[in-house]
């Protein structure tokens, strides 16, 4: 979460053949805005599109450019609105996790 505002980043609907580096890739696609002077809006979406290619091939964080062209435009940064924008990312990571463990994931 940023300072000021934080988002809810769907995930994009894929065939998950590895999820080894993804994390990786949204840290990069993130320090590669930051780099560039980039809002970090424009971070999340690269670094979102480059975990969402990564995922489609097997081994860690090794990715296809044009995959990552692909999905840039279909990710989608849901802003929380209002002061209490903490408390709905919190209430929302709870009701989607159980034990430190994400539903979806199962």
């Amino acid at each position: 979460m940023l300072p000021d505002r934080a988002y809810r980043i769907p995930p994009l609907k894929v065939d998950v053949v590895s999820p080894a580096g993804s994390g990786d890739a949204v840290l990069a696609g993130l320090a590669g805005s930051i780099y560039r002077g980039q809002p970090i809006e424009e971070g999340l979406r690269l670094g979102f599109a480059a975990a969402t290619a990564v995922v489609l091939l097997p081994g860690t964080a090794d990715c296809r450019r044009n995959d990552v062209e692909r999905f840039l435009p279909q990710i989608e940064l849901i802003p929380y609105e209002g002061e209490n924008a903490l408390i709905q990312v919190v209430r929302y990571r709870d009701s989607h996790t159980t034990k430190g463990v994400d539903k979806h994931d199962h």
